[in-house]
């Protein structure tokens, strides 16, 4: 059980500054977007197993949730850097199967709030959307396409 929500903790959604900084208190849980938060729970329960950052057990993740001003890493004006947007390693199924669901349910996965989701040409290894939405959106937007 993690921190934020059945299955997600804060590190996997920090680098280790921010971390820290959430940590004393510093950097308010409300920076991540609680649509996100809760869309990123749904994905975990229809496909199992989600790696987000895994930077807290040794692994190499460390940039794929919330992104600070200063990051290298990304657009300038990045959902990430809003706390609106997430890069998904999913462990049990492939993107392959993931991108077939999400053309079969598409409404299933506008009722998990994302509206932004980068094709797999741009993205092939990993899962990238965001709960961020234009004026007027009422589609998921396909980056890429």
């Amino acid at each position: 059980m993690g921190d934020l929500n059945r299955y997600f903790s804060a590190h996997e959604y920090f680098d280790r500054r921010e971390y820290d900084l959430f940590k004393k208190g510093k950097l308010p849980i409300r920076i991540l977007d609680p649509k996100l938060l809760e869309g990123d729970m749904m994905l975990r329960e229809r496909y199992g197993s989600i790696t987000i950052n895994d930077w807290f057990w040794g692994g190499q993740y460390h940039e794929s949730g919330f992104r600070a001003y200063d990051c290298p890493t990304g657009a300038k004006y990045s959902d990430h850097r809003f706390g609106k947007a997430s890069d998904k390693k999913f462990n049990n199924v492939t993107m392959e199967e993931v991108w077939a669901d999400i053309q079969d349910h598409e409404s299933l996965f506008r009722n998990m709030n994302f509206y932004t989701v980068e094709k797999k040409s741009l993205t092939p290894t990993w899962f990238h959307s965001s709960v961020g939405r234009y004026a007027g959106q009422s589609k998921i937007h396909f980056v890429g396409l």
